[in-house]
C-alpha cells in the first residue's frame, strides 16, 4: 500500500495542477465521445455537420491528447485541442437552436463555450513551484 501511495505522489507531482485539469478534461472527452459513438439513432438526426462517429472520433483523439499532455511539461498543444473541441461543439450547438430548431440547444451552446473558456483560463496558469 505504501507504494501505491509513492507511485501516486510521484504523479501528482509531476503532472502539477495543470496536468490533473487536463485528467479531468480527458476524462470528460472519453466519456463525451463514448456517448457520441452509442448515440441513440432518434438523437442521430440532428445535423452536425460531421457524423456522429465523426465527432465521437474527435472527443476520444482530444481525450488522448488530454491525458498525453498531463504528463509532460509542455502541455499547450492538449489545452488548444480541448479549447478548439469545446469550442467547436458549442457552435454546433447554437446551430442546432438558431437553424434546426432545438428549443433548448442554446442551454447547451452556452455551457460548452462557457466550459472552452475556462480550458483557456486554466490553460494561463502557470503551475506552483513547492520547494
Amino acid at each position: 500500500m505504501s507504494r501505491l501511495r509513492e507511485l501516486a505522489g510521484r504523479v501528482a507531482r509531476r503532472t502539477g495542477h495543470r496536468g490533473a485539469f487536463l485528467g479531468f478534461l480527458a476524462i470528460l472527452d472519453f466519456c463525451y465521445g463514448y456517448s457520441q459513438w452509442a448515440a441513440p439513432p432518434l438523437q442521430r438526426r440532428l445535423d452536425l455537420f460531421l457524423p456522429w462517429q465523426g465527432w465521437a472520433v474527435a472527443w476520444l483523439v482530444t481525450g488522448a491528447a488530454c491525458l498525453a499532455g498531463a504528463l509532460v511539461t509542455r502541455d499547450w498543444w492538449a489545452f488548444t485541442a480541448a479549447a478548439l473541441l469545446k469550442a467547436a461543439w458549442a457552435a454546433v450547438m447554437a446551430d442546432t437552436w438558431l437553424v434546426q430548431g432545438v428549443p433548448r440547444g442554446w442551454v447547451s451552446a452556452v455551457v460548452w463555450a462557457c466550459f472552452a473558456l475556462t480550458v483557456l483560463v486554466v490553460a494561463s496558469w502557470p503551475d506552483p513551484v513547492y520547494r
